[in-house]
């Protein structure tokens, strides 16, 4: 007598289950994992807490005059300690070093994210070329990524900006092309090795035995799946941007010299001695705005990995 057949169903594993959920089920487990990560969301409260001041910047800080585009700078208030006035004191012009930390955040959170959006925006197309296509597409792309990674990119970004800070138009536009155009060559790569993973997937196929277009599959069905690497790249990066504008302000460069944490620096080293403030206010902000979007894209990182062990 035959035995009845017996049809097992195919184990799937957390990734192809999250695959198929429905996008606000998704979002539920995926805020529920970075709300358990406690230094994560620490770092989105930094993150936040900044987003906030540079929003506000015109209410919250007092001693600055929009006319001028810069903070107020009073020769009567040089070098003064924190003190209720000025809580964080004053620099070398009489300039009230809190709305200058309040200016400079709005700088930098706008060209880090500006910036950022740029780079993303190029990367996953170029990186979803390259996987998708393969052959010569993938080759060419590839080969542009190798140069920009053989580049020193410090050294690159400060060749450029010094080359584009005599161009027409708002100085901090050319500072949006420059980050945008230099740090696209990672998230490539990201979204290439995605690619190539997901493309052989058997809802990639189903799509294409369905008459989709290729513009269809990648726009529609493979890079929302590849986005979770990227958001995390576009996270850490906002750090390594806000740093890298510190540090072309310190040295002179870039246009954005007037308000910035990195011009602050610059001009405290002369007054180290006599003006701490003016050295370690602007120098912990940086630290604490980078470590906060690093802890978020850390957290971020977990919480979108559908194979995370719970």
């Amino acid at each position: 007598m035959a035995e009845p057949t017996t049809h097992k169903t195919p184990v799937l594993s957390e990734y192809d289950r999250s695959a198929g959920m429905a996008p606000s089920s998704m979002w539920k487990i995926i805020i529920q994992r970075f709300r358990r990560h406690d230094l994560a969301v620490f770092g989105f409260g930094i993150v936040f807490f900044t987003l906030l001041a540079s929003l506000f910047a015109p209410w919250i800080s007092p001693y600055f005059n929009p006319d001028r585009s810069r903070v107020v700078d009073d020769p009567n208030e040089q070098l003064l300690a924190p003190n209720a006035q000025h809580p964080l004191g004053t620099n070398h012009y009489g300039a009230d070093m809190f709305s200058r930390l309040v200016w400079g955040a709005r700088i930098s959170i706008l060209v880090g994210f500006i910036s950022g959006v740029l780079s993303v925006g190029i990367g996953i197309v170029m990186g979803a070329l390259a996987g998708y296509f393969g052959g010569i597409t993938d080759d060419i792309i590839m080969r542009i990524v190798d140069i920009m990674y053989a580049i020193p990119g410090f050294f690159l970004l400060v060749m450029v900006t010094t080359m584009f800070a005599d161009f027409p138009g708002p100085p901090v536009l050319w500072i949006f092309l420059v980050f945008g155009l230099l740090g696209w060559a990672g998230i490539a790569r990201i979204v290439r090795g995605s690619f190539l993973t997901l493309r052989e997937r058997d809802f990639v196929e189903a799509a294409r035995a369905l008459g989709a277009s290729d513009r269809r599959i990648i726009f529609k069905h493979i890079i929302p799946n590849a986005l979770s690497p990227v958001i995390v790249i576009f996270t850490m990066g906002m750090g390594g941007t806000i740093m890298a504008l510190a540090g072309l302000a310190f040295f002179g460069l870039g246009n954005l010299q007037d308000i910035s944490w990195g011009k602050d620096l610059n001009d405290a080293q002369a007054y180290f001695r006599r003006a701490w403030w003016m050295s370690i206010f602007p120098g912990l902000a940086i630290v604490v705005v980078v470590i906060g979007f690093n802890l978020m894209g850390d957290g971020l990182r977990d919480a979108l990995d559908p194979r995370l062990k719970e």
